[in-house]
């Protein structure tokens, strides 16, 4: 079973990170997912959705409003899940202002190491990253999970911010409230991430361990227990509505190293429009079980054995 681990207060740097895994409590969870939340009035782009009106401002309307995020452990199905309800589709959203044409949704980047930075951990096995949106802008050239990555910004060329002070005061000139990663101040968040709008793998870098399946398919998720409504009801949140785009990444757990791994994943817009993440521990894999013998079997290999003596004494 995944574990979220909530922070206490934080300094900036890698010490600072340390210190907060220290501070833990469990996360909302039904039906085996855990639900983390992003702020939902921070996402910045065209009112389009949910009855919007078009305007261009921050909110539940907004193209790229991020709503939340859920992962399910699954040690016998040998599957982890992370799950996103967003307004943001899985292929993008036509953009004139981008150099394709389509912003999408960047890479999920997973830290086994949170108790150093985005940064420190860049290019190694401790950075995985998931591509499972086709059409983004990732230097990845299929989906999958990979390993020893590196960030890349891709806001020039997606019409996107290009730092966190003009997205932080877009945000606020709109009455907004903006966040970065569920249970970090927004001054840690920025100190973890580095450098603005790395959202998807660099060209050239990351190491594929395996493939990924994604499922878009509000049945499907339904029948897998996923419910973002009903958890944001049960946690107290208020909104006229959530994101009206759900859909969920999985891989095998036995890509991973087997031993409990505390991890910190975050995933953004390929504009930096929005940004949301969150943390946690997946459970060691129990040791596979040694086959004992059953009880009628041991007795017909004591009879054999028996009956092959008896054998022998007889040709003596």
């Amino acid at each position: 079973m995944m574990k979220r681990t909530t922070f206490g207060k934080i300094c900036v740097g890698t010490a600072a990170l340390a210190c907060a895994w220290a501070v833990a409590a469990p996360q909302a969870q039904a039906a085996g997912w855990n639900y983390s939340w992003d702020s939902f009035a921070d996402g910045t782009g065209n009112r389009n959705q949910n009855g919007g009106d078009g305007r261009h401002s921050v909110g539940y309307q907004s193209d790229y409003e991020f709503f939340g995020m859920a992962v399910l452990e699954d040690l016998e199905a040998d599957t982890i899940t992370f799950a996103f309800n967003t307004n943001l589709n899985i292929d993008g959203w036509y953009s004139n202002g981008a150099q394709d044409k389509n912003i999408g949704i960047g890479d999920l980047f997973i830290n086994l190491d949170p108790t150093k930075s985005f940064t420190e951990v860049e290019g190694t096995e401790s950075l995985l990253a998931v591509r499972f949106a086709k059409s983004n802008d990732s230097g990845l050239s299929g989906t999958g999970l990979f390993s020893n990555v590196v960030g890349s910004d891709v806001t020039n060329v997606n019409n996107g911010w290009q730092s966190y002070s003009d997205y932080q005061n877009y945000v606020n000139s709109k009455g907004g409230s903006f966040e970065y990663i569920d249970g970090l101040s927004n001054s840690a968040a920025m100190s973890y991430l580095g450098q603005h709008g790395e959202s998807v793998v660099q060209a050239g870098s990351g190491t594929k361990l395996g493939d990924v399946n994604v499922t878009t398919d509000a049945l499907t998720l339904g029948a897998m227990g996923l419910d973002f409504t009903g958890a944001a009801s049960a946690a107290g949140l208020n909104s006229p509505a959530l994101g009206t785009q759900t859909y969920a990444v999985s891989f095998a757990r036995s890509l991973l190293p087997a031993g409990e791994l505390n991890w910190m994943a975050h995933v953004m817009a390929e504009c930096a429009n929005d940004i949301m993440g969150t943390s946690g521990s997946f459970a060691a894999v129990p040791p596979a079980e040694e086959e004992v013998p059953e009880p009628t079997a041991l007795a017909a290999l004591a009879l054999l054995g028996v009956g092959m003596l008896g054998a022998r004494k007889r040709r003596a």
